[in-house]
């Protein structure tokens, strides 16, 4: 276990030097990009924008190289991070295109150093001639735009001596930088590794992605900072130019598949629906007196297949004098939890029972009244049991213990709402009095295979 953990803290170990790319980058074009209009005898500014087109052009590989590094870094602090919510990570995805991004990086990486180690000579021998044969010239007058305005006087020999040693600095450091991908690759392909740390190594390792951030707002300034060496740019060019380069590229290498041991992934155990709703349910269980009961219960819940969900109810309807109750109705109405997914979306398929026949299917009682299903919406569904003033004489009867079933279409987790209403004639005026649920249940969106 130990070399994983001593390449994860090479990852880390060399971000100072890296971060001299940038920085000295900006030194020399803060130096050299006021030559371009300064009219000075000995320098060509012509020859001298020539010369510095090779060091912008290893400016926009170092660019991209450095944002290959920042997400290269964000992926492998997710991946060690031993949070909670990271458990849920496609972390085999998340490492393959980690070793693309560590492949795209290296690569420019490598035009990166090479650009700078091709322009730093020819650069160096124009400035040279600032110098020539006489070091007491003229002072060279730098005014430095941008976060700060000086106007600094700084005589020829020393004003050299800088910016080759700028030079010089990038060169060097974007060996760092080459070599950093170059770990990162080691790590990737070692059989060895392991995505499992101990905590202050995993801390360690994902404190890497703000110093790499930081890089990259460098580069992004220095862009903006210097118009006659750079295209007008704004900060979504940068990823406009990676899409473009990682087409040119991917067609020319091979990404490895890396090698790194990923810990299991965390596989939440299947969502139960007695974990949610304790089944049976009971919606409500209402007395108002002696001579009523109003009891409606979720019974079962069954999956008969994706995003169907099968519902029964069980209730008890006593409503009292049978002598003025017409009827009376049952309504269900389902709506979705998820603020993402519309409640109109959601459907009920099927229904029983439908019929007064079927009806005995559902109930040991004797009962003959009429049922009739309507679908006011498509998540809304009413049963009414009727009888007119006529057949109370005849000995029509209401169910009083029943089953209700439904089926229903959802893609998220529902709730139902469920009321009865009870239609009654005194002295021949209509009235109803409804029994409405007040708290409901999740009724989840379980698959079938998940259930196994």
């Amino acid at each position: 276990m130990s070399s994983d953990i001593d390449q994860q803290l090479d990852l880390a170990s060399p971000l100072h030097d890296l971060e001299a790319i940038p920085t000295a980058l900006d030194e020399v074009l803060k130096h050299l990009h006021p030559l371009l209009t300064a009219n000075i005898p000995e320098l060509s500014e012509k020859e001298l924008s020539a010369q510095l087109s090779l060091f912008v052009r290893a400016a926009g590989f170092s660019h991209r190289a450095f944002t290959h590094a920042g997400y290269v870094t964000k992926c492998l602090g997710d991946l060690v991070d031993t949070a909670d919510w990271t458990k849920l990570l496609d972390k085999p995805d998340i490492l393959m295109r980690t070793s693309e991004s560590v492949s795209l990086g290296y690569e420019n990486s490598l035009d990166a150093r090479k650009a700078f180690q091709d322009a730093k000579g020819p650069l160096e021998a124009l400035l040279s001639q600032l110098v020539g044969t006489n070091s007491n010239g003229p002072d060279i007058v730098i005014q430095f735009d941008g976060d700060q305005l000086n106007v600094t006087h700084i005589s020829r020999p020393k004003f050299v001596s800088h910016v080759v040693h700028n030079l010089e600095e990038c060169s060097r450091a974007s060996g760092t930088l080459v070599n950093w991908f170059e770990r990162c690759r080691a790590f990737l392909q070692d059989e060895t590794s392991s995505l499992a740390l101990p905590g202050d190594r995993e801390h360690l390792l994902r404190n890497v992605r703000g110093p790499m951030l930081s890089y990259q707002n460098i580069f992004e300034r220095i862009r903006m900072k210097y118009p006659l060496l750079f295209e007008p740019y704004n900060r979504d060019d940068i990823w406009q130019e990676i899409a473009l380069d990682k087409k040119d590229r991917l067609s020319r290498i091979e990404v490895p598949k890396p090698k790194v041991f990923v810990p299991p992934t965390f596989k939440e155990p299947p969502r139960r629906q007695e974990d949610y709703s304790k089944i049976p349910y009971e919606y409500f269980n209402k007395k108002p007196d002696d001579k009523q009961t109003y009891k409606a219960t979720l019974a079962s819940i069954d999956i008969i297949s994706p995003n169907v969900s099968r519902l029964t109810f069980s209730f008890e309807v006593v409503t009292g004098s049978v002598f003025i109750t017409s009827g009376f109705s049952i309504g269900f109405r389902f709506k979705s939890r998820d603020p993402k997914l519309l409640t109109s979306a959601i459907q009920i398929v099927a229904t029983a029972p439908n019929t007064t026949h079927e009806l005995n299917d559902y109930t040991t009682d004797k009962c003959n009244a009429s049922v009739q299903v309507t679908f006011p919406e498509p998540q809304v569904v009413e049963w009414n049991f009727r009888r007119h003033f006529w057949q109370v004489l005849t000995g029509t009867s209401f169910p009083q213990t029943f089953n209700l079933s439904l089926s229903v279409q959802h893609e998220g987790d529902i709730t139902a709402t469920i009321s009865i209403t009870v239609f009654r004639r005194p002295f021949l005026l209509a009235s109803n009095i409804s029994h409405k649920s007040t708290h409901t249940p999740t009724i989840m969106e379980i698959q079938k295979d998940s259930e196994d």
